[in-house]
C-alpha cells in the first residue's frame, strides 16, 4: 500500500473491480507526472499529457458516487483530494498542477468517450459528441452563418463583415484544450498565426475607430 493509498482507503466499493490495481495506476500516474514536470521538449510533453489523461481516467473507476456508480466525471472529494496528492507528490504546486489539469483535460474527455455509453454521458450530463464531432458541429454553425450572411445580399461593402464576423466565430469555437493538445511542431506554427491575427485585429480596429470618429 502506498503512502497515498493510507489516506484514500474505502473508496471502490463497485462490484466489477477495475482492469489494473489503483496502486499501480497512481504510481505510473505520479512518474509521468514527475517526467512531465521535468520535460521540455514539446513533442515529449503532448504524449505524456495523453498517457496522463488516460491513466486520470483508469483511476477515475475506483472513486464511487453516492448512487454507487464510478465517478467518471470527477467529481467527489475523495478524487479530487486524491489526485491533489498525486501533483503534489509529483512535485506540482497548486497553480502549476491547475494548469497542467487544463491541458489534460482534451484528452480526459475523449478518454471518457471511449469509455462510456451515450446513455452513461447523458447521466453525467456529458456530450456524447467526441472533440472531433463537436469540430464538425461548429464548422457547419460556421457554413450556415456565412450561408445567412450571403443571403442577405447587402451589396459588395458588407463582404468585409461577412468576413470578419466568419473569422471571429472560428476563433470562438477554437477551445483552448485544443491548442494544448497540438503537438509541438504544430504548436510551432500556430502561435505565429495567432500573433499575426492579433496584430491585424489591433491594426484594423484603429483603423475602424478612426474612420468612425472622422465620420
Amino acid at each position: 500500500m502506498t503512502a497515498l493509498d493510507e489516506g484514500h482507503q474505502g473508496e471502490m466499493t463497485a462490484t466489477m473491480a477495475p482492469s489494473r490495481p489503483k496502486a499501480e495506476l497512481e504510481q505510473e500516474l505520479i512518474k509521468n507526472l514527475r517526467t512531465l514536470h521535468r520535460a521540455q521538449d514539446e513533442d515529449q510533453r503532448t504524449s505524456l499529457k495523453r498517457i496522463i489523461g488516460e491513466l486520470t481516467v483508469d483511476l477515475r473507476e475506483y472513486f464511487i458516487t453516492d448512487d454507487g456508480n464510478p465517478d467518471w466525471a470527477g467529481r467527489t472529494w475523495k478524487y479530487r483530494d486524491f489526485m491533489r496528492d498525486c501533483y503534489s507528490e509529483a512535485g506540482f504546486k497548486q497553480d502549476e498542477a491547475r494548469k497542467v489539469q487544463t491541458s489534460v483535460r482534451y484528452h480526459v474527455s475523449r478518454y471518457i468517450r471511449e469509455r462510456l455509453s451515450p446513455d452513461e454521458l447523458a447521466s453525467l450530463d456529458l456530450k456524447e459528441s467526441p472533440q472531433a464531432d463537436r469540430s464538425r458541429e461548429a464548422y457547419q454553425r460556421r457554413s450556415q452563418l456565412l450561408s445567412a450572411a450571403r443571403a442577405l445580399n447587402l451589396g459588395d461593402s458588407n463582404n468585409v463583415l461577412r468576413g470578419l464576423v466568419a473569422a471571429l466565430v472560428t476563433l470562438r469555437e477554437t477551445p483552448p484544450e485544443a491548442i494544448e493538445a497540438l503537438d509541438g511542431t504544430s504548436r510551432e506554427q500556430v502561435a505565429p498565426l495567432l500573433d499575426e491575427l492579433a496584430e491585424r485585429a489591433a491594426a484594423l480596429a484603429a483603423i475602424a475607430r478612426g474612420a468612425a470618429t472622422a465620420g
